[in-house]
């Protein structure tokens, strides 16, 4: 838009008022749900040019690669959060005020200098970008459009298919859902294609360019007035319920309860070993699964250690979720959300989550809440450190993928310093002194991994210091103590013929350089990897469930929470309630 509020340019952003318009015409896509947008940004994207796509792709962040739609429902994310509340207003146009449609030309006017380099230093053009793109999607659907005082069909009861609803609901979601299971076989792609074939060349090819331009900043927005609420029911009266009062605590979004028509919910909390497990067996004709972990893949992690010292690609120990089960990205009542769980109400069925960045947006975490209808939580369990001082700062442990990035990044980081001239040869002793603390499978099978690096790969690569490198396992006890004699025996000669140096101790502190053991004995080090078993993570002893005698979640023999209605656990974070005389075997 230019300053005096004229003709919409069709420049490289203006393509989402374009998409905005001609989304809101198809039959199937009247419903701004999250659906509605990500289609909609998918199908702008699509008519880019070169340059308008290298600088949507230049303004994503990088792990999304260029991919628009996935952050596209982004502005509804964030819009009860202190720093966004004020966004949350302008997912409705306001005809009177104008507010809408001046941000709305603020985030274009910055975006059309972003060649340029022009742009008021104040802005953040990602969220612009995000913004715009949500906004004029919003601002296109009749139900979002109208005066301060219009609810947008919110008071208006209604029944859809017997169920009950209201107008705006219906008409931001309900019909779009409809749509892709009777017409399109739940194929949100096949729907997609069937728009951009409509406007491409189909039934509104001839209308595509009175799409392109708004004569007036106010003539488009105010053809949609004439069929809101505010006209058609002006004496309508919505009652607040108190947890919706503007200035009170805001609602959680998410996924709310199933109704009866729908496939009952089960939620899974996890991508270990046993949720996948699970998740590869679940009948997903019977049940939608939605999954909710802080990383997107499972582990193999018996073969972690073979990819520290380049044995193993990383890639090779990974699988995506989406692999094990095919559901969580075709099935669209069914998915995977990147994200922490912080809380579960058993009497609600719902589970409350936060969100995983990884350096990307939203900067700050955003909540949100998932019903379900079956909750199986598989959550594993986290490293046991015992409270010995210093662990945690300057141990690595090695339970994931980028566990073993960042171990292996040290072992060359250190080979590669101590061949600098003018190094000490104490300081290279210590740089290259690689300590493992645990005698268990994953301490030991590190420990032969980083003795065949030695021999293999330091004596070609840094015969420099080849005499310099050592490793020392420490364990309190004999090593693979819960394994029978013979292989303990075994795998006790065979490190130590390999150059393994087995100590037996306790550690009592450790500090950057250097660790000391509970006899005094100080054991100085280049690398510390933390391998001393597993037990209940924060998140399992924050749950108002019932304890295994190991503090992990108490079941029964069937996998259930006693006293807590279709709630199970298994893996890691479970064991069995001491009544059960069972035993639990751990994944």
């Amino acid at each position: 838009m230019d300053g005096n509020g004229g003709l919409l340019r069709w420049s490289s952003f203006a393509f989402v008022m374009f998409v905005g318009m001609a989304t809101v015409l198809v039959p199937g896509a009247l419903g701004w749900s999250k659906e509605g947008h990500i289609m909609t940004c998918r199908i702008a994207q699509n008519l880019l040019g070169p340059e308008a796509a290298h600088a949507v792709e230049h303004l994503l962040p990088h792990n999304l690669k260029g991919d628009l739609s996935a952050l596209c429902i982004w502005p509804d994310q964030i819009r009860h959060w202190h720093k966004y509340r004020w966004t949350s207003s302008l997912h409705f146009i306001d005809t009177q005020t104008k507010t809408a449609h001046l941000i709305i030309q603020n985030f274009t006017s910055q975006l059309l200098h972003y060649r340029e380099g022009t742009t008021d230093r104040r802005y953040n053009l990602t969220e612009a970008l995000l913004f715009l793109s949500h906004f004029m999607g919003d601002i296109h659907q009749p139900m979002h459009v109208g005066f301060t005082s219009d609810e947008g069909g919110n008071t208006i009861e209604l029944h859809w298919f017997r169920r009950k609803s209201n107008l705006h609901h219906v008409w931001d979601r309900e019909i779009i859902l409809t749509a892709l299971k009777d017409f399109y076989e739940n194929d949100m792609d096949l729907l997609q294609e069937t728009i951009e074939g409509n406007f491409t060349d189909g039934i509104w090819y001839d209308d595509v360019s009175s799409w392109k331009d708004c004569d007036d900043l106010l003539s488009c927005p105010n053809k949609g007035i004439g069929g809101t609420p505010h006209y058609q029911f002006p004496n309508a009266e919505r009652i607040l319920e108190e947890s919706e009062n503007e200035y009170e605590e805001p609602r959680y979004p998410g996924l709310e309860a199933t109704r009866p028509a729908e496939k009952p919910r089960v939620v899974v909390l996890g991508t270990g070993w046993a949720a996948c497990r699970f998740m590869k067996g679940l009948d997903t004709k019977i049940y939608d699964v939605v999954c909710i972990s802080p990383r997107n893949h499972m582990v193999f992690t018996p073969l972690l250690a073979s990819t520290c010292v380049g044995t193993l690609e990383f890639r090779s120990v990974a699988e995506p979720v989406s692999r094990i089960q095919s559901a969580l990205a075709t099935s669209p009542n069914s998915y995977f959300y990147l994200a922490s769980c912080t809380g579960i109400d058993t009497d609600k069925h719902e589970v409350y989550c936060e969100t995983v960045s990884n350096g990307g947006l939203p900067q700050e975490p955003h909540q949100f809440k998932v019903a379900y209808d079956k909750l199986v939580i598989a959550a594993g369990a986290e490293p046991l450190t015992f409270g010995i001082k210093g662990v945690n700062e300057h141990a690595y442990f090695l339970r994931e993928v980028n566990h073993a990035q960042e171990i292996r990044k040290k072992l060359l980081m250190n080979l590669m310093l101590s061949e600098n001239p003018g190094i000490p040869e104490e300081e290279k002793n210590r740089l290259l002194h690689c300590v493992v603390i645990g005698g268990g499978p994953t301490g030991v099978e590190f420990s032969g991994e980083l003795s065949d690096f030695i021999m293999r790969d330091v004596q070609e690569r840094y015969s420099h210091v080849k005499d310099h490198i050592k490793v020392t396992l420490i364990e309190a006890n004999e090593i693979l103590s819960s394994f029978d004699v013979g292989l303990r025996q075994y795998a006790t000669n065979h490190l130590t013929k390999c150059g393994v140096r087995l100590t037996r101790g306790v550690v009592k502190e450790v500090h950057p350089t250097k660790l000391f053991l509970s006899d005094g004995t100080e054991v100085p080090y280049g690398l510390l990897v933390w391998s001393t078993g597993v037990g209940p993570s924060q998140f399992v002893k924050s749950l108002n469930l019932p304890n295994s005698p190991g503090g992990r979640i108490g079941i029964d023999q069937w996998l259930r929470v006693p006293s807590v209605e279709d709630v199970f656990a298994l893996g890691d974070c479970a064991g069995f309630l001491e009544q059960t005389g069972g035993q639990c075997f751990q994944l």
